[in-house]
């Protein structure tokens, strides 16, 4: 099924925390934007009816999630 709405920001978050801890080894991402596409690579964000989301609204999220968390 993939990532839903509901779960979405607490994944983002925890890929953002995992980057930071270095846990993400065989990539290291230079900037939030760059940490979003590998993200959007590797995981399977979808809407509420299932559709896949975009790169961009990914990239979007993620970097409203980096404010909030302030890293």
């Amino acid at each position: 099924m993939g990532i839903l709405p509901q779960h979405r920001k607490k994944v983002i978050k925890d890929v953002i925390l995992w980057e930071r801890s270095s846990y993400l080894i065989e990539e290291k991402p230079t900037s939030n934007k760059a940490l979003a596409q590998w993200a959007y690579r590797h995981l399977d964000f979808r809407t509420a009816d299932h559709k896949k989301l975009s790169e961009s609204t990914i990239i979007q999220e993620f970097g409203e999630v980096w404010r909030e968390m302030k890293v």
